[in-house]
């Protein structure tokens, strides 16, 4: 009798596209209860017997290691869309995204919810996957962890409606999809950040925030604003783990911690005495598709016995302070440096470094400065050329991807970089000419107090600063030359300039001419 219904059913599902209403998914610790077998619905619709049409019950639990308010707990929304990744007949892995929840979809106050999904031609022999929310399912059907790098803000309800990520992977039941319990897989952390003290609070503040675990690297920009900071991480073993944070009067805050271990499904409330670090310039910045930077304060500098950054990032020194040309070069400061001479920074002209490789470890200027502070590489492929010709960018005064403009600081000509995310400060005037048009310094003219708003919101300026071939120093608030790590040949290596008409890149010079010199720090 049972082999004769099943029969005629499959007659029936052969002429029909079939409508099934299946019990599927749980959060952790979740137990499925009330769910229906609906019946089978016919429609006539001839050619289309791979498609089906299912609903997916997913109920969800109280615990307090999940969020969506503030108590911790996690309910559905109207909106959310949950992810259903298989394999088709022909082997491909496809992801099918359900309907949006509507208001009769949600029960259980908003612990359990019917999905409306459309799989098309699922080979049941294969396991299928679960991904809630839908957000964080590639089209090919793997997890979306780039949004959890460069997309989070910083506030619950968009952590928790786009990033906090539950799976399930399992075998078909039957024609039905399995019935599950879906996993977290990530760890929320709730931040209080104080200043060195512990006596401000400093999350109103917070305009932008990153955190490196030595792998994985999330930028987090957001509105300043009082309350927590909620940012979603991959759990971490024995991890040490980097912070920065941004606040919108310019100043940059750091903190380092040890032997850290946060695992999946944990909500940690974490409270993080910050370290100011007046060295850094706020804004971030793209050297290449996987890597973000911060500039230092101003060019490097070197009084004799001790190596420093310039007090302001228009300081140039030109030949022993006084920021002029002048013919012979006999004593410090100086800022104007010859490739790879870390340990002869008055180099003259009569030995200089040699070689192949490029610079590393205790041969960077920025192992003088310590904390991973580097020189960014240069040639066609490097960074100066990602930095200033290829990254994408904040849009400027109607300019898209603004990158960088010339301008003249307090008096002194140079070039604006835009850092990735930028505001330009309402109370300055708009740059204009951005990214290299020809019409000299004067066009973008500001004084302290305007370039000291641009700056806290993240803007580098290189001074030009000239140059110091052997014995004397020459070209300083005319151009600028800047070194990048990069060998150019055994006696020369490769240099970004500045100039009134723009900027050069893929240069190289012999290494025993002095340029300038201004660090970076990687984001992680």
């Amino acid at each position: 009798m049972k082999s004769k219904k099943h029969a005629k059913m499959k007659n029936k599902m052969n002429k029909t596209m079939k409508f099934l209403s299946m019990a599927a998914l749980a959060l952790v610790g979740a137990v499925m209860t009330g769910c229906s077998n609906d019946d089978i619905v016919d429609i006539d619709q001839p050619g289309n017997d791979n498609i089906e049409r299912l609903t997916v019950v997913a109920n969800l639990d109280g615990s307090t290691t999940r969020a969506l308010d503030t108590d911790g707990k996690k309910t559905y929304n109207v909106g959310d869309k949950i992810a259903v990744v298989y394999k088709n007949t022909s082997g491909n892995t496809v992801k099918a995204e359900s309907d949006a929840l509507t208001d009769g979809d949600i029960t259980g106050s908003g612990k359990s919810a019917k999905f409306t999904v459309t799989l098309v031609d699922a080979d049941k022999n294969e396991n299928v996957t679960y991904i809630y929310p839908s957000y964080m399912a590639k089209d090919d059907g793997t997890v979306n962890y780039d949004a959890l790098y460069n997309e989070q803000d910083g506030t619950l309800a968009t952590l928790a409606s786009k990033f906090d990520y539950c799976e399930f992977t399992g075998a078909w039941n039957g024609e039905k999809l399995p019935t599950a319990t879906l996993a977290n897989q990530l760890v929320i952390c709730e931040y209080t950040l104080k200043n060195s003290t512990g006596s401000e609070v400093l999350n109103a503040n917070v305009t932008a925030m990153t955190i490196s675990d030595g792998t994985n690297v999330y930028i987090i920009n957001r509105t300043a604003g009082a309350g927590s900071i909620y940012v979603v991480i991959k759990p971490t073993t024995s991890a040490n783990i980097n912070y920065t944070a941004t606040t919108n009067d310019g100043k940059v805050w750091t903190k380092s911690v040890t032997g850290k271990t946060y695992g999946a499904g944990e909500w940690c409330p974490l409270g993080l005495r910050m370290t100011l670090d007046t060295n850094m310039i706020p804004g971030l910045f793209s050297v290449s598709a996987s890597k973000k930077v911060y500039f230092s304060k101003g060019n490097l500098q070197y009084d004799g016995t001790n190596w420093k950054f310039a007090d302001s990032q228009w300081e140039a020194l030109g030949a022993n302070g006084t920021g002029k040309n002048a013919d012979v070069i006999t004593n410090y400061p100086m800022d104007l440096f010859t490739w790879g001479n870390i340990d002869n920074p008055a180099y003259n002209g009569t030995t200089y470094v040699t070689g192949s490789a490029d610079l590393s470890g205790t041969t960077d200027w920025g192992s003088r400065m310590g904390s991973g502070w580097r020189t960014l590489t240069g040639n066609s492929d490097g960074e100066w050329k990602y930095l200033l010709k290829t990254r994408g960018a904040s849009t400027v005064n109607g300019t898209a991807n603004a990158r960088y403009a010339m301008a003249k600081v307090c008096g002194v000509q140079g070039m604006i970089i835009f850092p990735d995310t930028y505001t330009h400060p309402s109370s300055v005037t708009a740059p204009v000419d951005i990214n290299g048009k020809d019409t000299g310094w004067n066009e973008n003219d500001y004084n302290a107090t305007n370039w000291s708003a641009m700056e806290a919101a993240g803007c580098v300026f290189l001074p030009a600063a000239g140059k110091r071939p052997y014995t004397y120093v020459s070209g300083v608030n005319s151009y600028g030359i800047y070194w990048s790590s990069t060998v150019a040949t055994d006696v020369s290596a490769y240099y970004v300039s500045i100039g009134s008409g723009g900027v050069s890149l893929n240069e190289s010079s012999g290494r025993d001419v002095g340029f300038s010199v201004r660090l970076v720090r990687d984001a992680k």
